[in-house]
């Protein structure tokens, strides 16, 4: 397999020191247009990139990646997903799945894309296991919601097999509005 050069550099000093932490949970806020969505997208493939060389000389990952609806999913994470894990260059999106694709050097990232509009959709995302969780707008989700969705990380790939270099729990939001 051909090594991809990957070159990524924060815009902002906060955005350096978020993907610097390694603290469990981590959060970003910051005004409309200030690059919060595209730091998560690239902290994503920093740790898919940290994870143990398996057995098949992949380092996998499972990504939950939740917005707080279907529709928000597909018109604003969807696009920069694309976008930053070039579709059909190093991504692919497998829409029956609602599966996202990253394959590049010896990474495979799953990130699987879950609104969460009712009971069912949130039972569904805490049934799964995974190395990481991002939440898209957490002022958005309640926190016992982003609580239980914490407890999913850390569990993709097994102890067993490889495990995880990092679990945790991380995203990006606009400020509240004056009326939140």
């Amino acid at each position: 397999m051909k090594k991809m050069q990957i070159n990524y550099t924060p815009i902002h000093e906060t955005t350096t020191r978020f993907h610097r932490s390694n603290a469990f949970a981590r959060w970003l806020m910051g005004p409309l247009g200030c690059g919060k969505s595209y730091a998560i997208m690239w902290e994503i493939l920093i740790r898919a990139a940290q994870q143990p060389v398996s057995k098949t000389g992949k380092r996998r990952s499972r990504v939950i990646f939740v917005r707080n609806t279907r529709q928000m999913m597909m018109d604003s994470v969807l696009p920069i997903l694309k976008e930053v894990f070039v579709e059909g260059q190093i991504g692919t999106w497998r829409a029956s799945e609602s599966v996202y694709q990253v394959r590049v050097n010896d990474i495979e990232c799953d990130i699987l894309l879950r609104p969460l509009e009712d009971d069912s959709d949130i039972r569904r995302v805490l049934s799964t296991n995974a190395t990481f969780c991002v939440v898209d707008e957490w002022r958005e989700i309640p926190v016992s919601t982003i609580i239980q969705l914490a407890g999913r990380a850390g569990r993709f790939p097994a102890k067993e097999d490889e495990g995880c270099a990092f679990a945790g729990i991380f995203g990006a939001s606009n400020p509240p509005g004056k009326d939140s």
